[in-house]
């Protein structure tokens, strides 16, 4: 799946990061075009901004948005293990219901909504605002071995730094003045932090 809010936002998918195009479809471009597993007309929803995406307990995710401003939407999914899955779309004026049975189900991390929410709170990114070398305290929730990468990225989505080993300190003198985030790639969650250059 690939969620992005408008034409212009930035947009991730894994390790691609990159400014949104699309097409009439509402398909990104220029990557190959995609298929809704959804039954019925429920294909990309022009107007739609995600606003929170969250792991729920029966293999699925809950993912609230807004549609051109207004809120009190969502579609949140289930499965089971025979890849049947059972999709709530959420409007202000009701809830509608279907299933869908498809392929194999991909595995949703098993990582509690209270455990990342300590670990993120748990990190901290200093100073900020900064100017030459950004700190990284992971506090007591997080451990280094679990970081796979650190990554920063500017307002486009473009990468500007990536490490694949912890470091406390990183050097960012050579960054323009601007807005930045920092991607923490653990082994079953990513926290992402704002910084400021200046």
């Amino acid at each position: 799946y690939h969620y992005h809010g408008t034409a212009t936002a930035p947009y991730m998918v894994g390790n691609m990061v990159g400014v949104v195009t699309q097409d009439a479809n509402y398909q990104i471009i220029p990557q190959p075009q995609g298929v809704s597993p959804r039954p019925g007309p429920y294909g990309p929803l022009n107007g739609a901004l995600i606003t929170a995406c969250v792991a729920n307990a029966s293999n699925g995710y809950n993912t609230a948005y807004t549609l051109n401003g207004t809120s009190g939407y969502a579609t949140n999914y289930t499965a089971t293990a025979a890849g049947v899955y059972t999709f709530n779309y959420v409007t202000p004026t009701g809830t509608t219901t279907t299933n869908y049975t498809g392929s194999a189900l991909c595995t949703v991390p098993n990582l509690s909504t209270e455990n990342f929410i300590a670990i993120e709170k748990s990190i901290t990114l200093y100073p900020n605002p900064t100017t030459d070398i950004l700190k990284i305290n992971l506090g007591i929730s997080s451990s280094e071995s679990d970081i796979q990468n650190i990554s920063i990225y500017d307002i486009n989505g473009r990468i500007v730094s990536k490490t694949t080993d912890f470091k406390s300190d990183i050097d960012i003198s050579k960054l323009s003045k601007g807005t930045y985030l920092v991607k923490i790639q653990f082994t079953n969650s990513v926290v992402t932090k704002k910084i400021l250059v200046k």
